[in-house]
């Protein structure tokens, strides 16, 4: 008896009895021969066909400087060695803890002190000696308007103002006793004795 084998699924394609063409043929071993050949070349062609879109990695991959990043290699190394310093740092203060009692020592003998005092000294002076100049200077200058000249003029006018009004003219009310009123008055009894 013959033993039954079953086909691998690609022995199916190379038989001529299990190709079936799209369009009614003759012969199917020539049309299959004919249109292998042209799948074949339709392959050729695809696979010497160029890209019209380049999905090629960059050139600029292919620096050394691009694969091996110093900058970031020369930030670990900063790093880990801080880290070393201070670890030794703290291995110090361990082992003088453990040689030593371990007491607290919260001293602090420090005194503030500023690194420009005197530099602001220097210039607080020189402003407060140029303040005073100018000070001198602005009381030195004598007045441009003379005050006198101006209240006899304004005491003139009040005085003619009282002669050809009807009423007597409303002033603001002050309290009796003001020394701006005394004053008033001193300035009116000295300008019409003149």
């Amino acid at each position: 008896m013959a033993e039954f084998e079953y086909k691998p699924s690609f022995a199916f394609h190379e038989s001529h009895k299990a190709y079936s063409p799209l369009k009614p043929t003759v012969s199917k071993m020539i049309t299959r021969k004919f249109d292998d050949a042209k799948y074949n070349f339709h392959r050729k062609q695809i696979a010497k066909a160029k890209a019209t879109i380049d999905t090629r990695p960059p050139e600029c991959t292919k620096f050394s400087h691009m694969k091996v990043k110093l900058k970031k290699i020369q930030l670990e190394e900063e790093r880990k060695s801080e880290i070393d310093r201070e670890n030794r740092q703290l291995l110090q203060k361990m082992s003088k803890i453990m040689q030593t009692s371990g007491g607290l020592d919260n001293r602090n003998d420090y005194v503030a002190r500023s690194v420009n005092r005197q530099t602001r000294q220097y210039e607080l002076l020189r402003i407060t000696q140029e303040n005073q100049a100018i000070l001198k200077r602005i009381q030195a200058r004598k007045p441009y308007l003379d005050t006198h000249s101006l209240e006899y003029d304004f005491l003139t006018s009040r005085k003619h103002l009282s002669s050809i009004s009807k009423f007597p003219p409303i002033h603001a009310q002050r309290s009796k006793g003001d020394p701006a009123d005394h004053a008033l008055e001193a300035t009116l009894e000295a300008t019409a004795a003149l």
